[in-house]
């Protein structure tokens, strides 16, 4: 960029400490809403079994929390990768019909969700590819 301004060292100190701020409040906030092996929409939001529910709004949840850094963390905090697991093996389990977002967009859903599944599943599932194949009948 031509115009770029260098930032000084105290500003860079000040970004920093708003920045490690802002992910100590992330994981806690975004655990709140943990409800098993998912995540709700609000507070309200019931779920009454083990399964996966909201997979697209869950995996992004997950994600997130996966790239949090370790200090943030708090002490005993969950174990997301066990999460990511449990989550996905219980995600491919849905019926295909099943596999949509807010009732709408079954094709986001799968794009959304699966890179998260595929990367912590602990073997290949062949319903993975199932999905596969429902992207390209589209």
């Amino acid at each position: 960029m031509a115009h770029e301004t260098a930032l000084t060292f105290d500003e860079l100190v000040t970004i920093r400490e708003q920045l490690q701020r802002f992910c100590a409040l992330h994981y806690t906030s975004l655990a709140a809403f943990r409800e098993g092996i998912s995540f709700r929409f609000d507070f309200d939001d019931i779920i009454a079994d083990a399964e996966a529910h909201h997979l697209s709004s869950s995996a992004t949840c997950i994600e997130s929390l996966l790239e949090c850094p370790e200090v943030f963390r708090p002490k005993g905090a969950m174990d997301v990768f066990t999460l990511a697991r449990d989550f996905g093996t219980s995600a491919l389990k849905r019926p295909q019909e099943e596999w949509r977002s807010e009732n709408a967009a079954d094709i986001y859903c799968r794009c959304r969700t699966l890179p998260l599944i595929v990367r912590h599943l602990p073997k290949y599932n062949d319903v993975i590819g199932e999905h596969l194949e429902k992207f390209s009948r589209n």
